[in-house]
């Protein structure tokens, strides 16, 4: 009767820090399926506590919400993008490694030194980087749009060396004029000044195509300014960029980006696997064009332009009928 009465041993509550920005949705919005995962995992009591904190792109406040972290002895930290990644590195290469560390979005962690190799890390951390998606790809789709668009607004954020955002830009604006378009490509220092451009550019472009990475918090308010009004293509956003009233988006499910990272989260809290055993992992979002037809049609993009991309076997088509932008 021992193993009836026998109570079960309780399992150790594991504490997980989250560091985001509010600076990127994609980022937002697969921290938020983390912290969901975390906190509810299959339905059954959770051993994860995790705890968000938030920083801006800079290293003294970063290394404030660290030294936050290390007091509420969280027992793994997740951080998330290439630029809040590469600076809790840095404070890592000066201080030590304060704890376990996943890092979420790196484009490039073996030339930036995350890691040496797709075999394994260099330290005390895990690595999921998923691809950036093809500059070439979306200047093909773009490409169906040529009979009744021109001029297209490219804007974009640049953090520096440890960013790939202004390269995709170049490389995507080479494309696009090769194929007959005009294309203004400009950077912006912050990611609101996006707004401002946008606004000041607006009457003299018929798209305007935002970057994953490269518009941030941005990318909501420039759909919601060229409603009904431009052709919106946004690089990275899902649907979530259709219910703010895009009419084309070029996404993924990043529901599997935060799987694996809740499966990092398992392995070394509950399976007590090192991450030094683990290797780089690229995860797939799984991305793909989706067009809101009805959209479209009420911004007076010909049928037949339609009608081309109905054809593409790699493109999704909706028919959302939206009053007024949902973000």
């Amino acid at each position: 009767m021992m193993n009836e009465m026998q109570q079960k041993e309780p399992r150790l509550v594991c504490r997980v820090a989250i560091l985001r920005t509010h600076d990127d949705p994609v980022h937002e919005a697969v921290a938020l399926q983390l912290f969901r995962r975390l906190s509810f995992g299959n339905g059954e009591p959770s051993i994860y506590q995790p705890v968000v904190f938030q920083a801006a792109f800079r290293k003294d406040v970063v290394a404030a919400q660290l030294e936050k972290m290390v007091e509420q002895k969280c027992r793994i930290l997740v951080v998330f993008g290439q630029v809040l990644s590469s600076i809790v590195f840095e404070i890592y290469r000066e201080v030590g490694e304060l704890m376990p560390t996943i890092y979420s979005g790196v484009a490039h962690p073996i030339e930036s030194g995350f890691v040496d190799s797709f075999g394994w890390p260099t330290g005390n951390h895990a690595v999921i980087t998923a691809k950036h998606p093809c500059s070439q790809e979306i200047a093909k789709k773009v490409h169906v749009f040529k009979k009744c668009i021109r001029r297209i607004l490219l804007p974009y954020c640049d953090h520096g060396p440890i960013d790939s955002t202004a390269e995709r830009a170049r490389i995507l604006k080479k494309y696009l004029e090769d194929d007959g378009f005009e294309v203004e490509a400009h950077k912006v220092a912050s990611q609101y000044e996006v707004i401002q451009l946008i606004a000041a550019h607006l009457k003299n472009v018929g798209m305007v195509i935002t970057l994953e990475g490269g518009c941030g918090a941005g990318a909501a308010e420039a759909i919601s300014l060229c409603w009904r009004n431009k052709v919106v293509f946004c690089s990275g956003y899902g649907k979530q960029a259709l219910e703010c009233g895009a009419p084309c988006v070029y996404g993924g499910d990043y529901g599997l980006l935060a799987d694996d990272l809740y499966e990092a989260v398992e392995m070394f809290c509950e399976q007590g696997i090192s991450f030094r055993k683990i290797p780089l992992k690229v995860s797939e979002y799984e991305r793909h064009f989706i067009v809101n037809e009805p959209l479209l049609l009420q911004m007076g993009v010909p049928q037949e332009i339609i009608e081309d991309l109905r054809e593409s076997d790699d493109v999704e088509i909706v028919y959302w009928w939206i009053d007024k932008p949902r973000c």
